[in-house]
């Protein structure tokens, strides 16, 4: 038979010696319902977190990581088409690809893409090429994990540059980041 000790559950355990019976409550927990319920969700919502937190740190940070950028030819240095623009959007992964989607109005045709490094205002060498002559403004190549890994430390270091037959040097540019 259970009992009530202070208010707080019990459970009598018997135990039976030669001829006699004696009755010994055992506290069972600080829980007032009298249940190991609460001590066993307790339990499961620490093995739940512990879980969450091993997951998060199996998963590498920057697995995929997107960036976007709006592209104008004011921002060309030396002047780029004036009345050209677009967007351009990539996502990176950890294992080197690079997808990209490249939009466009007011501009001819484009006849090449790439990832520059430098700051606003700065060119640089190219770093990552869409060979839009392969792929068309969409598309995923491949690029140095070392190269990607720069990039995301610093996006505000490099730039998207888009190149047509009237602006060989560049006709809209927008930063990475």
């Amino acid at each position: 038979m259970d009992g009530n000790l202070d208010g707080r559950s019990a459970r009598r355990v018997t135990a039976t010696p030669v001829n006699q019976t004696r009755a010994v409550y055992v506290l069972l927990s600080g829980n007032p319902s009298g249940t190991r319920k609460g001590v066993f969700m307790r339990r499961i919502v620490v093995l739940i977190a512990a879980f969450v937190a091993i997951l998060a740190m199996a998963v590498p940070a920057n697995a995929a990581e997107q960036f976007k950028s709006e592209l104008l030819g004011a921002n060309e240095v030396g002047g780029g088409d004036p009345d050209g623009h677009g967007v351009a959007r990539v996502i990176m992964r950890q294992d080197g690809s690079v997808c990209f989607d490249l939009r466009v109005a007011n501009v001819a045709p484009i006849a090449a893409a790439h990832i520059h490094e430098g700051v606003a205002g700065v060119n640089g060498g190219v770093v990552v090429n869409f060979d839009v002559a392969a792929n068309g403004l969409s598309g995923c190549v491949e690029a140095d994990t070392a190269v990607l890994d720069a990039i995301r430390s610093n996006p505000a270091g490099y730039y998207f540059n888009l190149h047509n037959a009237d602006y060989p040097g560049g006709a809209l540019r927008g930063q990475v980041g």
